[in-house]
């Protein structure tokens, strides 16, 4: 779970305020007993409800990962009209635009901190329409089926 950035995580959950909470899910029972009374573990679900009410349930999702190659809990989160705050490395970045959540650096749980407390002041309901349309525009399974079939095509052509 390192690379998940779970030592964030908990540095992060210091600086809540009494009526914030983080919710991490796919953990397991040891690290369960070894998180703080303001992060709820969730173990991990094939779900894709559980996963959906999750998601929409919260005002920001966010990601730690160091190790991502695609980042798929943000197309998720997304998906569920929800912004994100993640860290400057993998693929996230590449994910993230200006009015669907924030890009902090990279092992900054401080800076997350401010970027979550801004989408919280600003409203979620203002991420939402966007995130939305960013995971549609570019993930409906439609697009990316059109995308696969003409990448095939082209290169079949040059060949």
């Amino acid at each position: 779970k390192r690379g998940k950035g779970l030592d964030d995580y908990i540095k992060l959950s210091c600086l809540l305020k009494d009526d914030e909470i983080i919710v991490l899910v796919g953990v397991n029972e040891s690290v369960k007993r070894i998180l703080p009374h303001n992060i709820y573990g969730v173990n991990r679900t094939n779900s894709h409800d559980e996963l959906a009410a999750l998601y929409s349930r919260a005002d920001v999702v966010t990601s730690f990962s160091s190790a991502e190659t695609f980042g798929l809990t943000v197309i998720e989160s997304y998906a569920c009209g929800t912004p994100v705050v993640v860290y400057d490395n993998s693929a996230h970045p590449f994910l993230v635009a200006e009015d669907t959540g924030y890009v902090v650096p990279n092992g900054s749980y401080k800076a997350a901190y401010q970027a979550i407390q801004q989408i919280r002041q600003k409203g979620k309901i203002q991420y939402s329409k966007s995130c939305r349309k960013f995971v549609l525009e570019r993930y409906d399974k439609d697009i990316v089926y059109k995308q696969y079939v003409d990448m095939y095509e082209d290169i079949l052509n040059k060949s």
